[in-house]
């Protein structure tokens, strides 16, 4: 096998993981507004797991209802959500992969208008980027909230997960808690970092009392905060030991918090592997297996990771949201054909939107059921226009199972962006160069010139680009039922690629 030691399995804790690929947590916002698992989520999370990970990490789940983030996100809070997470779990392994939930209490990093109360945190700091000032918990309070975590763990057991992982980064509540950036308490549960870290600690041993020790425990955290006063190395390797030391399986390593986002989410001009040193000196004092993050899009180059011994596990978190069969097609030499990731962080804006994410590269992502479902029945689908919308749609027209025709004229297609230079349109050229690229292994006929030769062909439905002129041997022969003719706009700025992505892929699903 090309890449031995990523397919290499692993055993933690009596648990064996087929590989090192983890898809660790990201939020979509699927769910429902009460943390309830839908059909939705759990397409998307089955398509992870279907595509070869061997261990899915399902999004935060919060542990009370003042620790939400997103009006989507899923919970973990109440014995009704039980039968939920178990058909989830059960969708998971059912795929061989190992299934964890991370549980997580968001802190100051929320939006009292979605709680509807005042955010909670170890003291009252505010977030420069949510803004509400937070109310300190007292003491009484904070052992609650212990509880509160033990107790969403004891649920994941019951709904059949393997395990939990404990949400330690990105500022989140555990984070506030562990970080003198926040934490400015002067009682048992602040001060020195020994005090500081009571917190997490009173958790693990919560969650070890009612769910034993067969239970994985992994603990996502920020090796460095990159704020001034906030967790650097330093800290966190020592923190390392006492996390492993009170019955951690798992180090997950990341970095950064909200307003270092742009730290655990790199952007397309970030190298890759932008957090693996932080990982690698966690590595060198851990006793149990690392996790590593940060921009792994490539098999290549997690393998080296994992051969290099900078860590034992590579999350690749909007990787698989790309292409969730990432896995699968490493395994199977098809290395080539993996949709990569290009950096452009609309899944995270969108949620920040307040709305479910979406992927640029990606038209099945939060769609899979859609995608799973063959269209009503196979059409004639001419698509006119050469840019990113037209690409998009003759790709999922035929991926639904359409005759597809793309009548790009003789422009280039993609438009002038394929042929961009620079950072970020090198990214989106790279991105419509590989829908070109797979339009021939679907079937998709490409037709140059003004559309005549396809004069014999039927035609059902018509997707046409802002730009695109319709041929004369094509007027007389529109569609006339509803949804049979599409119009989408134009992209040829890089600006509005993802957008004209997007349009191009709703009008596929329309017709």
């Amino acid at each position: 096998m090309a890449f031995e030691k990523l397919f290499q399995p692993l055993a933690v804790a009596g648990v064996t993981f087929k590989n090192r690929i983890v898809f660790p947590p990201c939020v979509v916002g699927l769910g429902e507004h009460d943390g309830e698992v839908n059909d939705t989520t759990l397409a998307y999370y089955e398509a992870r797991a279907r595509g070869g990970a061997g261990t899915v990490i399902v999004e935060a789940a919060y542990v009370r209802p003042d620790g939400k983030v997103e009006p989507g996100e899923l919970g973990a809070h109440e014995d009704a959500l039980i039968p939920g997470l178990r058909r989830l779990a059960a969708a998971i392994r059912g795929h061989g992969a190992v299934a964890l939930l991370q549980i997580n209490h968001c802190g100051r990093q929320a939006k009292a208008r979605i709680l509807g109360c005042q955010p909670v945190s170890s003291s009252a700091v505010p977030s420069p980027v949510m803004k509400d000032v937070p109310r300190e918990l007292g003491v009484p309070e904070v052992r609650d909230v212990v509880a509160a975590y033990a107790a969403a763990a004891a649920r994941a057991q019951e709904a059949g997960f393997d395990g939990v992982e404990l949400h330690g980064a990105h500022g989140y509540l555990i984070a506030q808690f562990m970080s003198p950036y926040v934490n400015q308490r002067d009682d048992e549960y602040g001060g020195d970092a020994e005090r500081r870290m009571r917190f997490p600690l009173e958790i693990i041993a919560g969650i070890r009392r009612r769910c034993g020790d067969r239970f994985l425990i992994f603990f996502r955290f920020s090796a460095d905060e990159y704020v001034p006063g906030g967790l650097t190395l330093e800290e966190t390797r020592p923190n390392a030991l006492r996390l492993e030391a009170a019955g951690v399986d798992v180090l997950h390593v990341s970095a950064g918090v909200y307003e270092t986002g742009h730290i655990f989410t790199p952007l397309a001009t970030h190298p890759r592997g932008s957090l693996v040193h932080l990982a690698e000196a966690i590595k060198q004092v851990a006793h149990v297996p690392v996790v590593t993050v940060g921009k792994i899009t490539d098999p290549a180059f997690a393998e080296g990771i994992l051969q290099a011994g900078r860590a034992d596990m590579v999350a690749i978190g909007r990787g698989l949201m790309a292409d969730p069969d990432f896995p699968e097609k490493a395994a199977t030499g098809r290395a080539g054909e993996i949709q990569k990731c290009i950096g452009c962080r609309n899944c995270l804006r969108s949620l920040f939107r307040g709305q479910p994410a979406w992927c640029a590269v990606n038209p099945a992502l939060g769609r899979e059921l859609l995608f799973q479902r063959p269209a009503a029945g196979p059409k004639g689908v001419v698509v006119l226009g050469n840019g990113a919308g037209a690409l998009q749609a003759a790709w999922v027209a035929a991926m639904r199972g359409h005759e597809v025709t793309l009548l790009a004229g003789d422009g280039p297609l993609g438009g002038s962006i394929a042929h961009a230079t620079g950072p970020k349109n090198n990214e989106a050229a790279t991105v419509l160069k590989f829908i070109a690229g797979r339009l021939p292994r679907l079937g998709v006929a490409v037709r140059r010139g003004d559309g005549r030769g396809i004069a014999d062909r039927a035609v059902d439905a018509l997707i046409v680009e802002g730009n695109a002129g319709v041929p004369e041997v094509l007027l007389a022969r529109l569609p006339l039922e509803p949804n049979a003719c599409q119009t989408i706009g134009a992209c040829e700025e890089a600006r509005g690629l993802m957008l004209a992505l997007d349009e191009g892929a709703r009008a596929a699903l329309a017709i």
